[in-house]
Parts: structure tokens; C-alpha cells; sequence
């Protein structure tokens, strides 16, 4: 009897357990996220408000340097340690997110990548925002965010494990009009919730709310690097809110 009652109360225990576990997780990623937003926001500050692009042009410096797809560069601390950011932070592991479980094989181990966020691809002068301008627009300089303002405008994101490859996000081709295809996906291990941080200052993890972006493949023990191809096409409210913070529309 007095098994089957403990039986009954680990049965119930263990739902609320575990999503205690997922907001601990989450509110640990959301401090990650600040730290991040908050160095990028200094160093554009500290020169002349500029935002560091998931790539390097002319003089502008990326905000973060290597690929994340293959050992060793991905695993190399060193390489976020480059960031110009870094100077404003305390540790590496902040590029981390402490719910990032999925590694690389290196070696005969499983090792965790050195970095979980990526930059918004609108930053700067990308390729791949281009298609988009306008009604969108480039915004190579904090003061470029306006309509929306810094409020609404992520800066960096918590990126899904088999979608990370550089440390560049762009979610979506089309943004002006339904593309159902993630070109980058958003990282679902909060919850089916992601990280960001805005150009205002603030992190939040927001959850989706027609699109499932928990799916993570593993072939051996080791993460599927760079194919999200097996993930669910993004629903249309969720492809509408992620795009709406994107970028600053065009005056």
C-alpha cells in the first residue's frame, strides 16, 4: 500500500517537477540573453551606434566569428572570446544556453558547441535581408530601429540546435508576405519557447503558438548539424510575430 502511494505521488510530482525544471532553465537562458543584449547594446554605445552584423563588411567587425557546424572551431571558446562584445562580459558561457544539451562528436566524445544564440540577420547590411527592403529596412545603426522602435526589435536569438550553423539568423525569405518554410528556426527547448534580446534592453522567452519547434535530430548521440528539414512548417500567427520584430519599416 504504502508503495503504490508513493507510486501515485512521484506520478504527480514529476509533471510539476519537470516544468519547474523548464522555467528555471528558461529564466537562465533569459539572463544569458540579457548579458548578450546588453554587451551588444554597450559596444554599439561605446561606437557610434553601430550593430554588429551576423557577418563583417567593409570595416563593420561580425558579432561573432566561426561556424558552430564542426569541431573543433565550434567547441573553440576562443572564438567567442573574439567577439567584440566580449570585452563587456564576464564569462563565455553566457554565449551558452544552459538547456543546450546537443553536441558535436569530437574525438570519440560528445562536446558541447561554444554558442547557442545567433545575431538578427537585419543588422547591418546582409544579403539576405535585402530581398526585404523595403517596406523593411537596414539597420546598420541603433538609430535605424524606429517604427517599430527598440522595444519590439530582437537583437539576438536563442537558435535551435540542428539550425545553427554561423552567428546569423534570418527566419524567414519572404517577410512581407506568409513563407511557411524557416529558412533559420528558433530554438523550441524551453518548451517549444525561445529566448530573445531586444534593442531596448529587456530578454523574454516567448512560446509559439501554432508551430512546433521542440524536434531536435540526434544520429548517435551527436547533434544533426545544419538541416532542419524534418521540423514543421512555421504557422501563420507565429510567422506573423517573429516578423513583425525583425526590422524597422522603412520611413
Amino acid at each position: 500500500m504504502v508503495i503504490a502511494i508513493i507510486a501515485i505521488l512521484a506520478a504527480m510530482l514529476l509533471p510539476a517537477l519537470g516544468k519547474a525544471k523548464l522555467k528555471v532553465q528558461g529564466i537562465s537562458c533569459m539572463n544569458n540573453g540579457k548579458q548578450l543584449g546588453t554587451a551588444y547594446l554597450m559596444y554599439a554605445h561605446d561606437n557610434n551606434d553601430l550593430c554588429l552584423p551576423g557577418f563583417g563588411y567593409d570595416s563593420v567587425p561580425s558579432w561573432c566569428e566561426g561556424n558552430v557546424v564542426s569541431a573543433p572551431a565550434a567547441i573553440d571558446a576562443d572564438l567567442v572570446k573574439n567577439s567584440p562584445t566580449y570585452c563587456y562580459l564576464s564569462s563565455p558561457k553566457v554565449f551558452h544556453c544552459p538547456s543546450d544539451l546537443a553536441g558535436l562528436r569530437y574525438r570519440g566524445q560528445i562536446v558541447l558547441r561554444n554558442r547557442s544564440y545567433a545575431v538578427n540577420g537585419a543588422m547591418g547590411k546582409s544579403g539576405w535581408h535585402q530581398p526585404n527592403v523595403p517596406p523593411f529596412r537596414h539597420m546598420a545603426k541603433l538609430g535605424d530601429i524606429a517604427t517599430p522602435g527598440p522595444t519590439a526589435v530582437y537583437v539576438l536569438i536563442d537558435e535551435h540546435e540542428n539550425s545553427i550553423n554561423d552567428s546569423h539568423f534570418y527566419p524567414f525569405r519572404n517577410l512581407k508576405a506568409y513563407d511557411n518554410r524557416w529558412l533559420d528556426a528558433p530554438s523550441g527547448r524551453h518548451g517549444n519557447a525561445t529566448g530573445f534580446a531586444f534593442a531596448d534592453g529587456h530578454s523574454e522567452i516567448h512560446r509559439w503558438v501554432d508551430s512546433d519547434v521542440t524536434r531536435v535530430r540526434i544520429d548517435g548521440g551527436a547533434v544533426v548539424a545544419n538541416d532542419i528539414s524534418f521540423l514543421p512548417n512555421a504557422g501563420r500567427k507565429d510567422h506573423a510575430w517573429l516578423t513583425n520584430r525583425v526590422a524597422a519599416l522603412a520611413p
